[in-house]
């Protein structure tokens, strides 16, 4: 009797054994696909916008229903802020650089409309520009010695 109690405590003991590692290799698939998978497609992708440098228009679609989601859902709209704020940059650089070709173009003009009677006025002026380094030639309409 006791010989048959131990062999079902046994068998017992292996169906037991088997069921939990079952549900271990299940346990570790489920994490794989819910889990590793979505975070390795989005390391991949944030690596692949990194090397190349280009994510104009670019997304990550992550369909998991939890916060790996969710944080990809971010990283698409950081994507989508970052696209509107380098074309933002684009659109004023290229305006502040019209405008800064315009006052050169200008002060070009009114430092030749100036007339230049006094010889010794462009030495002077270098040597006062010197002292007072903080008063800009524009602001007299000066026209600048290397010109």
């Amino acid at each position: 009797v006791r010989q048959h109690l131990n062999s079902i405590l046994y068998m017992m003991f292996g169906i037991s054994f088997g069921i939990i590692a079952v549900g271990i290799v299940f346990y570790i698939l489920f994490v794989r696909k819910a889990v590793t998978n979505p975070l390795g497609k989005l390391a991949q992708f944030t690596q692949d916008i990194t090397l190349s440098s280009e994510f104009h228009k670019k997304s990550i679609s992550i369909n998991t229903g939890d916060e790996i989601e969710e944080l990809g859902n971010s990283f698409n709209y950081m994507l989508e802020k970052l696209d509107e704020y380098l074309d933002n940059l684009q659109k004023v650089t290229a305006e502040k650089e019209r405008i800064g070709a315009e006052l050169d173009v200008a002060a070009k003009i009114q430092a030749d409309m100036l007339p230049c009677i006094f010889p010794g006025f462009r030495l002077l002026w270098s040597r006062l520009s010197r002292l007072l380094p903080q008063l800009p030639s524009r602001l007299f309409l000066i026209p600048d010695s290397s010109a």
